[in-house]
């Protein structure tokens, strides 16, 4: 009867072993588990985060170019402005010099018939 109750006493030690064998096997899976799925949320956390880094990226690139084309074609403007201004500029300076050429050549046959008239005039 003593080696019966001996041997429950080892198997109910047996059990106990066990049991507390497998809680700590339990409890180390769960710990495990719980640190995985704080390792997920970091990292879904950072891909969030980076895409809404890259997001932001790309609307500060594609308000910088905007900028960019405005301020291009407002230079463009100006250089168009400024070139149609030149050309006036030397189209008025072509017209005035062409009306001088001919002040000229009218003063010269100008004096010229004046000379010719003298000369008439003198030959009387």
């Amino acid at each position: 009867m003593m080696r019966n109750q001996q041997l429950r006493q080892n198997q109910k030690e047996a059990i106990r072993i066990q049991q507390v064998t497998q809680a700590e096997k339990n409890y180390r899976e769960a710990e495990r588990l719980k640190h995985e799925a704080e390792q997920h949320r970091q990292m879904i956390n950072l891909q969030r985060d980076n895409e809404t880094l890259k997001n932001q990226n790309m609307k500060n690139m594609i308000r910088a170019n905007k900028e960019e084309a405005l301020e291009q074609r407002l230079v463009q403007k100006e250089q168009k402005r400024l070139q149609q201004r030149a050309d006036l500029i030397r189209r008025i300076n072509e017209e005035n010099e062409k009306r001088m050429q001919i002040e000229r050549e009218v003063a010269r046959l100008e004096a010229e018939e004046a000379e010719w008239i003298r000369k008439l005039q003198n030959t009387n």
